[in-house]
């Protein structure tokens, strides 16, 4: 049998989440609405019928708006928005039927206009599906100068409403010629309003045609690669800082943008996902997002000589692949996690570690291959700071940061379900004692119990009057056409460094919005961890990288214990508690924290120097120093760049 060939239309999608009180609400006046039209249809009642057909219109804006899964379950059960047009012309072809007898002209006419506007509805949504395919560039960037490439114009309404651009049309369809078949309008002007419909459905399907041949003209899937891949070689990058993952971690590559940033070295960040691009934070690094594969392993990159990657995503392997460089796995922390010695680091040529603690979480036998692959490069991110010296009558700030559930069904990776109730509890009915809670990002994602969890403490911490921040950056997209790639190449081009830009001086603002005493709730991004570390005294953690980047201020902390192991044997599954004290099921370690915080004692003092060198490097305050020092090696031992580049 001969092999076919054709396009390739697939594309991710992402299930909205679960809609709110309105849109719940939203979604059951839509259904009412609907069975509405029938008891209209049940009294007869024209003006009845056209009531509701209103009361449809609008129940369907607002569950676009505010409740998109209600609207993708309905079209996943082949109740989406032409059926439901469908359903509402056969109740006003019941309506009038009842009113004025069947096999009527009027009855005629509208069945025509109807079958009219759904057909160009469908076509409309057809047309909405080419434009967006033929905008869909394979490689789009930010912060790279694309000489005279001129991108096309965004057809917002065309991609965004789709067929909806059709309601006014079945809004005028619905109602005029229902109150013409309940003789309260002239027959001639329902007839005519069915036919202005229909026409203006026609018009629709004409101008989205227009905005077709348009963007087809235009070429941008061949257009704004070359011009990209142009860029690219003029730029003549020599490192690739490299991240596989989604949207919803990027965490994992934004805190390497800084060290990045200031080492030197002409980097290019790769993603794998156009939504990642979009909610990537301000960056001066050139940026790439190339999410086919096959698009990866074809685009040039022959003057890298080194790559660097944040996370174990899938996806590396098309980098890898790729060959003429040197690859490392930087991670995204330096913590005691079972996730920080994954076997995957066998495909990389080095795997690079903070301090000799690193290094040892790889004698296992999964990873013991890789040991004479491991370098010790210290951890940029740690960076030491001032003293905090504390005014008289300003309470201890005791930060607590717990992690989040994890990928896998680890029990007690985080503490949160386990005693972050009681402990942030116990906090608060301390005198003298200012909570600052900062959640892991992905908090209560997978785990309903961890969620719960999660909003029981924010409630305990706004019952004492704290200030909740919840970082207002643009949120994950459901829609592909939210995620245009042109459209996010033109946004970005609008911004020397792309993503979401705050004033300098934001985050010191943020801090003085609220006296010192005021318990605070910081989630999101912004701002970062290392700005709450600068707030705090004390910090309480779970078994995390937050441990080791506190260390780098030599504070007292405290690590969770909520499976309540023996000391001993917690000691040697997770070294870095050694650094500060145990807080287990009974909270005493919390306790003995607090009382060294008022009486500004500091017992683990001793120990927690020792437990610094061991997991940050020796002297740790060299982190970055050590750092660069890695990356310019990594691109010697990659070896000149090939002739003729």
């Amino acid at each position: 049998m001969p092999r076919t060939s054709g396009i390739s239309l697939t594309s991710t999608e992402r299930v909205p989440g679960v809609p709110d009180a309105p849109g719940l609400a939203a979604t059951g006046v839509l259904a009412l609405a609907y069975l509405g039209l029938f008891a209209a249809v049940a009294v007869p009642s024209s003006p009845l019928f056209a009531l509701f057909a209103l009361l449809v219109v609008g129940a369907e804006f607002a569950v676009w708006r505010l409740a998109p899964l209600s609207a993708w379950a309905l079209a996943r059960v082949q109740l989406g928005l032409p059926w439901r047009w469908a359903i509402g012309a056969a109740a006003l072809a019941a309506l009038e039927a009842r009113l004025s007898g069947p096999n009527t002209s009027l009855d005629v006419l509208v069945v025509v206009c109807a079958a009219v506007v759904g057909i160009c509805g469908g076509v409309v949504e057809g047309l909405a599906q080419v434009v967006e395919y033929l905008r869909k560039s394979p490689v789009i960037s930010r912060g790279l100068t694309l000489g005279s490439l001129v991108l096309p114009r965004e057809p917002r309404a065309l991609l965004h409403q789709r067929s909806r651009l059709l309601w006014p049309a079945v809004l005028v369809l619905l109602v005029v010629p229902a109150l013409a078949a309940g003789t309260m309008l002239p027959s001639w002007l329902g007839a005519t309003a069915a036919v202005v419909a229909a026409a203006g459905a026609v018009g629709v399907v004409v101008w989205s045609l227009v905005l077709a041949a348009e963007t087809r003209r235009a070429r941008p899937r061949s257009r704004v690669p070359e011009a990209v891949q142009a860029a690219v070689t003029e730029l003549a990058p020599d490192l690739v800082l490299y991240y596989g993952g989604t949207a919803d971690a990027l965490y994992q590559l934004e805190m390497w943008l800084p060290t990045f940033e200031s080492s030197g070295h002409r980097t290019l960040v790769v993603l794998r996902d156009r939504e990642a691009l979009r909610l990537l934070r301000p960056t001066t690094l050139p940026v790439v997002c190339i999410p086919a594969g096959t698009a990866l392993v074809a685009f040039d990159l022959s003057t890298v000589r080194g790559a660097l990657f944040v996370s174990n995503a899938a996806t590396n392997i098309h980098l890898i692949r790729k060959g003429g460089m040197r690859t490392a796995f930087i991670g995204h922390g330096d913590s005691d996690k079972s996730s920080s010695r994954s076997p995957f680091t066998k495909v990389y040529d080095e795997i690079w570690v903070a301090g000799p603690a690193g290094a040892e979480r790889y004698a296992g036998w999964e990873t013991a291959l890789v040991s004479d692959r491991i370098r010790l490069v210290g951890r940029p991110q740690a960076v030491a700071a001032p003293h905090r010296d504390r005014c008289p009558g300003e309470p201890a700030t005791v930060l607590y940061a717990p992690t989040w559930e994890g990928w896998g069904d680890e029990p007690y990776h985080s503490s949160l379900p386990y005693l972050g109730v009681d402990l942030v509890r116990r906090l608060l009915e301390t005198d003298g004692i200012r909570v600052l809670y900062r959640p892991h990002p992905l908090t209560g994602t997978r785990d309903a119990g961890v969620r719960k969890a999660h909003h029981d403490v924010v409630a305990l911490l706004q019952d004492a009057g704290a200030q909740v921040h919840r970082d207002a950056a643009p949120t994950a997209s459901t829609s592909p056409a939210e995620v245009d790639a042109l459209a996010l190449m033109d946004a970005a081009a609008r911004s020397a460094v792309g993503g979401e830009h705050r004033e300098p001086g934001a985050t010191a603002e943020f801090w003085a919005e609220a006296p010192a005493t005021t318990h605070r709730v910081v989630e999101g991004s912004w701002p970062g961890l290392s700005s709450c570390f600068e707030q705090s005294d004390a910090l309480v953690a779970d078994v995390s990288s937050v441990v080791s980047d506190w260390l780098a201020l030599d504070r007292p902390l405290a690590l969770t214990n909520p499976e309540g192991l023996d000391a001993a044997e917690f000691g040697e599954r997770f070294p870095s508690s050694r650094a500060g004290l145990l807080v287990g099921p009974d909270l005493a370690g919390l306790d003995a924290l607090v009382a060294d915080l008022l009486g500004r004692q500091d017992r683990t003092r001793a120990q927690r120097s020792v437990e610094r060198e061991h997991l940050l490097g020796t002297p740790p305050e060299t982190g970055a120093e050590r750092f660069r020092a890695a990356l310019d090696q990594l691109v010697e031992q990659a070896g000149p760049v090939p002739s003729g580049f």
